[in-house]
């Protein structure tokens, strides 16, 4: 049987979270369509066009970090059968060697149904605080 389309987006985004705090590469790239786009900036270096360049800057960025993702509250609208949006409201940690991010802000993403699965098309990043301590 299949899981409605709201609980299977917010099993989803939840195991993005896991995947991405438990260094699970494969399995968070196996979330992502394959012409996903990440945007988590202003900048170009902050824009990924492929869901490759995007885990492969993950584990770059986060090599030797202990990271904490988490999102709350999500606001999924079905666009159809196969395509929805969704706000989730965010909460991250990331502790490195250097410095401690402590960040909130709202993630707004666009999934997409393949077969039977839900899959992240698009994720955005939109920053309300963002806390930074050098160690």
């Amino acid at each position: 049987m299949t899981m409605p389309a709201h609980e299977a987006i917010r099993n989803l985004k939840a195991r993005y979270f896991r995947y991405l705090d438990t260094r699970r590469w494969q399995d968070l790239r196996s979330l992502l369509a394959d012409d996903f786009i990440g945007d988590f900036g202003s900048t170009s270096d902050q824009l990924y066009v492929s869901p490759e360049a995007f885990v492969e800057n993950l584990q770059s960025q986060f090599k030797d970090a202990t990271t904490v993702h988490h999102g709350h509250m999500p606001e999924i609208k079905l666009q159809g059968e196969d395509r929805a949006t969704a706000y989730w409201a965010m909460e991250d940690i990331i502790h490195t060697p250097e410095f401690e991010q402590h960040g909130f802000g709202y993630h707004d993403d666009e999934y997409r149904r393949v077969g039977d699965e839900w899959l992240i098309s698009r994720t955005s990043l939109t920053r309300l605080k963002l806390d930074l301590t050098p160690l």
